[in-house]
């Protein structure tokens, strides 16, 4: 296996920055040293010696701590722009409805990721295709995901749309609050443990509500950023009204301490 990486000419091992991979045994030499990988959702998450999940066609792990779903993007940035091109009438639908199907189970990745374009019925369409898939009827993403297409809105920045109900009241003020103050226009999903998604497909998770500040346990909060760091969502949003300056403190250092490439996927929201 090539994994790009600086090989060890004594041990022969791959050094990931984190920890070092085995190529011959297709496995880390050690645990992840966040650890935090064991996932009940995911079963090969468990072992935490694992390489990309045991699925390197899909994933990538660029530092030894968490895999990235590098296939999942892609198929969404492919299913935007071939979206796009049915607006701009340089592809028919049923070209876009064969590419679609071409792609077969990773469409439902992609159609989450065209969401994000969208508002209203070409929103509700892909929320449709999606659940159809989930449910065993593939065909019907087709469907969903070529409403998608024509039905791309001009939702302005600072904008949040979609299924606001989905929500709850703590996630739904972070959110209006985060495209407000990013400008970004962002869209409800309804993917497990990512609630937002923005015109690029960058998926977004919401965390710090105003109770866990009010009853404030810091190791607990410190453990839940190490979670959410560990998902395969793009960006953690940790709302930090309702925290004191010193709560501040507490988490922007921890924050500092990890990885350069973990830091970049926080953002923060007041």
């Amino acid at each position: 296996m090539t994994t790009g990486k600086e090989r060890d000419a004594e041990t022969g091992l791959d050094y990931f920055g984190a920890r070092y991979f085995s190529g011959a045994q297709g496995r880390f030499t050690s645990p992840d040293p966040l650890m935090a990988s064991a996932r009940i959702s995911n079963p090969q998450a468990w072992n935490r010696y694992a390489y990309t999940y045991n699925n390197p066609l899909r994933y990538v792990d660029p530092n030894g701590k968490a895999p990235s779903d590098v296939l999942g993007m892609q198929i969404s940035n492919d299913i935007q722009r071939d979206a796009q091109a049915v607006r701009d009438g340089r592809m028919t639908k049923q070209e876009f409805d064969s590419r679609l199907s071409a792609r077969g189970e990773g469409a439902l990745v992609g159609a989450v990721g065209v969401a994000a374009a969208v508002g209203g019925p070409g929103l509700a369409a892909a929320a449709r295709g999606i659940f159809a898939w989930l449910l065993g009827h593939p065909a019907h993403v087709q469907e969903g995901a070529a409403s998608v297409a024509e039905g791309l809105s001009n939702a302005p920045p600072g904008s949040l749309t979609g299924n606001l109900a989905r929500l709850s009241a703590s996630e739904l003020s972070t959110g209006t609050r985060f495209a407000e103050q990013s400008g970004l226009q962002l869209t409800v999903i309804g993917h497990v443990g990512e609630e937002f998604v923005d015109a690029a497909g960058k998926t977004y998770d919401a965390m710090g509500q105003p109770n866990a500040y009010k009853f404030w346990n810091p190791g607990q909060f410190l453990d839940s950023i190490t979670d959410h760091l560990n998902k395969s969502n793009d960006y953690t949003i940790i709302d930090l009204s309702g925290a004191s300056s010193d709560q501040i403190n507490v988490i922007k250092n921890f924050v500092g301490g990890v990885d350069q490439a973990l830091q970049d996927k926080i953002k923060y929201v007041k």
